[in-house]
């Protein structure tokens, strides 16, 4: 064998190292690799904006495209996942601007770095276009101004919201100077409506942006509804109370309370897609959704914004309790805190007791269900609303009954219907909308009780959402005394009406434009039969006068409800369209029904 020279060798090997590190950059163009940090020459940290070399931006802007935006951009949102670079450069494309001189740039606390929810450095970041300096004025102004900011360089140094923006900047805003902050989601709204309010009043003349990605780690079908309910937020100006699935409520706050000081609040939507829908992956787990846009001077949308997701039957006793005990009370929620995250209220079927009654055999019939209440205080966690208006209310008795109702008030669990009766209904503000819950007990109540509580409801101009505990157990299609009360409830003045307790799904139709879901399936159970593993949720959003119904559908597996595969969610879309009603086929096909509501 013949060995090379020494400085062959060598030379060879720093070839290879190059070819290596370029080879990686592009690879990893959505991940972030950092230099290490450095000191700029008046002693402040300089923080490097990742591998990507100049050739990567460059490529992104020539695939761009400018809007042409004759106001004044006063405010952004851009996503730091260089996977979508061409789109992140679109949007500084089209709201770069030569006179903007300083730019406030908010990031999540990725890592959770540092002590202080909200951060705020002096460094600057060395980026392919060149060093882009940090506005050190406006920074010490801001610090003394708003007791949350504190200055703690560690957590900057490896914060990818941050450092993967910086290059967009520095070629877009050539003459700005950067205003970097980070927050922590434990930062609360007020803390980040005075943040964002003093931002704007400090610094009257900065652009604002927020690098935020949005849904994480969930199918399309889910990320497309909670992104829809983003939007909404955004045209809205704000969330209304609702924790939206995003990288960081904390941000979109200060960003809402900076827009409303500034009155820039209208929202020009750029961009909305996804890693999925890319073609970057078919694994929900490697999943990123992407909202991009810019706001200018302005109002924002006025009118009706609400949104609601509805599950079905919650039961946990029995082997859920089993398991419970073995593995923790947050056992069957473990694979839904993002399912159940993005929408003002969640609303489930309560379906059994809480307390330390004695228990019965739940094995044999009746099946009397008794939940410990540690269960329920996690389930607080995930639902805000509850029907009692079912066939295991009442399992323990009046006094158990009553005593329920009284621990679910005290969890801060909303609840409506009884055992025995559609009494009483839940008034509440959902978003902005004042909604009625109507909760009906097929086996033990009075449909006149019904229909009085659906009407009184109606007459008093709330958007009524019936939730009936109706039909025959492990039947898909809905029977004569369903499809019966269904009417009854439409003629009544119900606007939305989503049931439970078939242990199945069954399908939709509409009744005088009225949707009706028939059965939503089981959401926590335990039943042996594979097809009671297999249920949906029902994700609402009204803006304005527009309804829209999203099919979200899941499997419990191990007694954990679990978001399957886009592919397994068009399948089970294909069997519910079978099994709805002709005029609703196609669009139950795509998982989401669009209708007007007429009030």
């Amino acid at each position: 064998m013949t060995l090379l020279p020494h400085s062959s060798f060598s030379w060879m090997v720093w070839i290879c190292l190059f070819t290596g590190l370029f080879c990686l950059g592009i690879f990893l163009g959505s991940q972030y690799v950092f230099l290490p940090s450095l000191i700029h020459e008046d002693d402040s940290p300089l923080y490097s904006s990742g591998l990507q070399d100049q050739n990567f931006y460059e490529s992104a802007y020539a695939q761009a495209k400018w809007h042409e935006e004759k106001n004044a951009v006063q405010s952004a949102l851009a996503a730091h996942h260089l996977l979508v670079a061409h789109k992140i450069a679109e949007t500084f494309y089209t709201i770069g601007n030569e006179d903007v001189h300083t730019i406030v740039l908010i990031s999540p606390n990725h890592f959770s770095v540092g002590r202080s929810f909200a951060q705020i450095s002096l460094g600057n970041w060395q980026t392919p276009y060149g060093i882009l300096e940090t506005d050190e004025g406006a920074v010490v102004e801001l610090l003394s101004k708003n007791t949350e900011l504190a200055q703690e360089e560690e957590a900057f140094a490896k914060e990818h919201g941050i450092a993967a923006l910086t290059p967009f900047i520095k070629k877009s805003f050539p003459n700005a100077k950067l205003v970097p902050i980070i927050v922590h989601d434990n930062l609360t709204l007020e803390q980040a409506t005075i943040l964002g309010t003093t931002i704007a009043q400090t610094l009257p003349n900065a652009l604002l942006i927020g690098s935020a990605d949005m849904s994480h780690y969930l199918p399309e079908y889910i990320a497309a509804f909670h992104d829809e309910v983003t939007l909404t937020a955004l045209a809205h100006g704000d969330c209304r109370g609702c924790e939206l699935e995003t990288d960081s409520n904390a941000l979109l706050r200060i960003l809402f309370a900076f827009n409303k000081e500034h009155g820039s609040q209208v929202w020009h939507p750029l961009y909305r897609g996804s890693s999925i829908l890319m073609g970057a992956t078919n694994d929900p787990e490697d999943n990123t959704s992407h909202i991009l846009g810019y706001f200018t001077s302005g109002p924002p949308e006025n009118g009706t914004f609400m949104s609601l997701t509805m599950i079905g039957d919650i039961m946990l006793d029995r082997s859920v309790r089993t398991e419970m005990e073995e593995h923790g009370y947050d056992y069957p929620w473990q694979n839904m805190e993002r399912f159940l995250s993005g929408t003002h209220t969640v609303i489930g079927n309560h379906e059994g007791t809480v307390g330390d009654w004695e228990r019965k055999n739940a094995h044999e019939a009746p099946y009397p269900f008794v939940f410990p209440i540690e269960a329920d205080e996690v389930l607080s966690l995930y639902v805000d609303v509850v029907s009692l208006a079912n066939n295991h209310t009442d399992d323990y008795g009046k006094e158990a009954t009553t005593s329920t109702q009284e621990t679910l008030t005290s969890l801060g669990i909303k609840w409506f219907g009884t055992y025995n009766d559609a009494a009483p209904r839940l008034d509440m503000e959902v978003g902005n909308t004042s909604v009625s819950f109507v909760g009906f007990n097929q086996f033990q109540s009075s449909w006149k009780t019904l229909v009085a509580q659906i009407e009184e409801a109606s007459a008093e101009n709330l958007f009524v959402i019936a939730y009936p505990h109706w039909g025959t157990e492990y039947a898909r299609v809905p029977d004569t005394s369903q499809q019966y009360l269904a009417s009854l409830m439409v003629e009544a003045g119900a606007d939305l009406i989503v049931g439970g307790h078939p242990h199945v799904t069954q399908g939709a139709e509409m009744i005088d434009d009225v949707p009706v879901f028939y059965s939503m399936g089981n959401f926590i159970f335990d039943q042996p039969m594979p097809e009671t593993d297999k249920g949906y949720a029902v994700g609402v959003l009204r803006e304005k006068n527009n309804l829209s119904l999203w099919i979200l559908p899941y499997r419990i597996i191990e007694k954990q409800p679990t978001p399957v595969s886009d592919q397994e969610a068009a399948k089970i879309f294909e069997e519910l369209a079978d099994l709805s009603s002709e005029p609703l086929r196609d669009v139950m096909m795509q998982g989401k029904i669009t209708t007007v509501f007429n009030p």
